[in-house]
């Protein structure tokens, strides 16, 4: 199945060098197993195209990926039944999104398993649109993910702003109770966090009120965008919840920015236990 799974990421992640990350080998090792399985196939899955054009689909990619999801998501479920847990527990796959607070999910997985001691619970992390295709391919049951407000099949958990999170000590870091100008983050070097899932949404706001942020980084991994803020070598937006500790978040005057999680489910296959799930989520959250 490997050689399956690592075909699914490219497509998911949309790159040999993000796939290799999330499924934490090299990067030429990927890109040799991909061209061993295009060899055995005896086609091309993916037109290479130069620069941040990247990798596209081939129309024998696309038909191979649609059957290749569909026979993960039968073997996953064929190994959860015989392998993670007992015949007479039922499997709940709720799938997470990555930029939730870590501490949060953590809480929410142990207090869900407890209360649901009937169910196998499981937790699958990814990016809004990887959890999307895994609720449309039927892999999960549920995702906490962003949602929007009055959208069918969903239930709103709790809205969040993005502040500006700074390092301490920072002339910034003196007023967190107070705000700073949107037009005054042009003054600082900015640190981008390219796994949000609010980034377009946000660069189109600031187009709007004229604001041209000094890119000096994109970073990929959250650890990795606030140690350099850490370190006050930037600055950047982040939903409140998700900025550590050792941050200040300061909110930004004119900057109306939030995102809305929620759970989504398909149509007409809302599970059974959907209170109990949306009230252990709002309290880890409210814990974090």
């Amino acid at each position: 199945m490997r050689p399956l799974r690592f075909f699914a990421a490219i497509v998911d992640q949309g790159s040999i060098g993000k796939a290799a990350d999330r499924l934490n080998i090299s990067q030429p090792a990927l890109s040799a197993a991909l061209k061993a399985l295009e060899q055995e196939l005896g086609v091309s899955l993916f037109e290479r195209r130069k620069g941040r054009l990247g990798l596209r689909l081939t129309p024998e990619g696309r038909q191979f990926y649609t059957r290749v999801t569909a026979i993960l998501c039968s073997y996953d479920n064929a190994k959860a039944e015989l392998i993670d847990m007992p015949l007479s527990r039922e499997r709940l796959r709720i799938g997470i999104l990555e930029t939730l607070p870590a501490s949060a999910v953590k809480t929410a997985s142990d207090s869900l398993q407890s209360l649901l001691q009937t169910h196998c619970v499981e937790l699958w992390e990814g990016s809004v649109s990887r959890i999307s295709g895994w609720l449309s391919q039927g892999r999960v049951n549920l995702a906490c993910t962003v949602v929007e407000e009055g959208e069918a099949n969903t239930r709103v958990l709790w809205n969040e702003p993005f502040v500006l999170a700074v390092a301490p000590g920072t002339p910034l870091a003196s007023t967190p109770n107070q705000s700073v100008d949107l037009k005054a983050l042009e003054q600082f070097p900015f640190v981008l966090r390219s796994r949000c899932e609010m980034s377009a949404a946000a660069q189109s706001l600031l187009q709007e009120a004229g604001v041209t942020l000094q890119v000096r980084w994109r970073i990929e991994r959250e650890e990795i965008a606030f140690s350099l803020v850490e370190r006050d070598a930037g600055v950047t937006l982040a939903p409140k919840s998700l900025i550590p500790g050792n941050l200040v978040p300061v909110e930004i005057a004119g900057f109306p920015m939030a995102r809305t999680i929620g759970l989504r489910w398909r149509e007409q296959e809302a599970p059974e236990n959907l209170s109990i799930i949306s009230d252990e989520l709002k309290k880890s959250y409210q814990s974090n």
